[in-house]
C-alpha cells in the first residue's frame, strides 16, 4: 500500500560481525535505499512513490570494508487505493429525517482489500467520523434530528489497515423535516387526544387524574406529547373509540375521552377550559 512504512531486515549466517546494505530496483535501475552498517533493518517509506512493482535487495559483508559476500532480494509490489465514486442511494435535498445510504467505490485492480471511513460536516460546523475504517463500503445516515443545511458526506480510504489514505466528497443539502400531521382525533366532553402521522400521540383539556399522559395533572389548553417511561407513546385510537384505552408506558395513562372519533384530517382544535367546580357549602 502506498504511504506505508515497510521493515526490511536481514540476517547473515556464519559471520560474528556482518554489515547490511540494501537496494532498490524501481522497473528502471538499481540505487542503494541504506548504505552498509551494522544495523540489520531499514525503515522503507513508500510515500510519494508511483503505483508498481520494486524488488528490495540485501547485501551482507564480514567486516567494515569491501564487497558484498551475499545478497537476497524479493519483490515487492505497491498500490494506490482511489476513490471512484461516493454516491448516495437517494438525490438531494432531502427533507431531515430520511435515511440516506453512501456508497463509495474504488479503482485500482491490484489493491484488493480497501477499507473505508465515513465521516460527515454539519453546515458551519466541523468534521465528526460517522464509520470506522473497514471493509464495509456502505454507510448508512440517519438524518433524523439534523440541521437544514449544506452538508458534506466525506470517505477516507486506504488499502488494507494501513497507508495513508486518499479521500472524496460529497454535497448534501438537507431541508427542515416536515411536521407530522392529524391522522385521528378522539373528542370527549372534557379532553381529547389525536394520533399523529408519526405514531406519536398528544392531548388537551382536564387533566386532573393525569389523563392526558404528559406526566402532570394540569390542565392543557394546548395539545401536549404523550410521554411514557421510554420516550414518546403512541395511542392506537380505533374509530369511535371510548374510553379506558391508554397510552402504552404513560405514567400516568393518557386516557381517550368518551366521545365520538373525529374523522382523519381534522383540525387539532384546543377545546375551551372546562368550568370551575363550584364552591363548597
Amino acid at each position: 500500500m502506498l504511504g506505508a512504512s515497510v521493515t526490511f531486515t536481514g540476517a547473515a549466517l556464519g559471520c560474528a560481525s556482518p554489515e547490511y546494505q540494501f537496494q532498490r530496483w524501481d522497473e528502471t535501475a538499481w540505487s542503494v535505499a541504506r548504505a552498509w552498517s551494522s544495523t540489520a533493518t531499514w525503515l522503507w517509506s513508500t510515500t510519494g512513490l508511483s503505483d508498481g512493482w520494486s524488488y528490495i535487495a540485501v547485501e551482507a559483508r564480514a567486516g567494515t570494508s569491501g564487497g558484498r559476500d551475499t545478497i537476497r532480494s524479493l519483490p515487492y509490489h505497491s498500490c494506490r487505493a482511489r476513490v471512484a465514486g461516493l454516491t448516495p442511494n437517494v438525490a438531494s435535498p432531502r427533507a431531515a429525517g430520511t435515511s440516506v445510504t453512501w456508497t463509495a467505490t474504488s479503482t485500482g485492480s491490484e489493491c484488493t482489500s480497501p477499507r473505508y471511513q465515513f465521516y460527515t460536516l454539519a453546515p458551519g460546523g466541523t468534521w465528526t467520523q460517522q464509520q470506522a475504517f473497514s471493509a464495509a463500503a456502505t454507510f448508512v445516515w440517519g438524518t433524523t434530528g439534523l440541521a437544514a443545511g449544506a452538508w458534506t458526506v466525506g470517505v477516507h480510504m486506504r488499502q488494507d489497515a494501513s497507508g495513508s489514505p486518499v479521500a472524496d466528497e460529497a454535497a448534501y443539502t438537507l431541508t427542515a423535516a416536515a411536521a407530522p400531521t392529524v391522522v385521528q382525533v378522539v373528542a370527549g366532553t372534557n379532553h381529547s387526544c389525536a394520533r399523529m402521522s408519526d405514531g406519536t400521540a398528544r392531548c388537551w383539556g382536564l387533566n386532573s387524574s393525569g389523563q392526558l399522559g404528559d406526566n402532570t395533572t394540569t390542565q392543557r389548553t394546548a395539545p401536549v406529547a404523550v410521554v411514557g417511561e421510554g420516550g414518546t407513546g403512541t395511542l392506537s385510537l380505533p374509530s369511535g373509540a371510548r374510553g379506558g384505552l391508554a397510552a402504552p408506558n404513560a405514567v400516568p395513562p393518557a386516557r381517550l375521552p368518551s366521545g365520538p372519533a373525529l374523522p382523519p384530517g381534522a383540525p387539532l382544535v384546543s377545546p375551551p377550559p372546562a368550568p370551575a367546580p363550584p364552591p363548597n357549602r
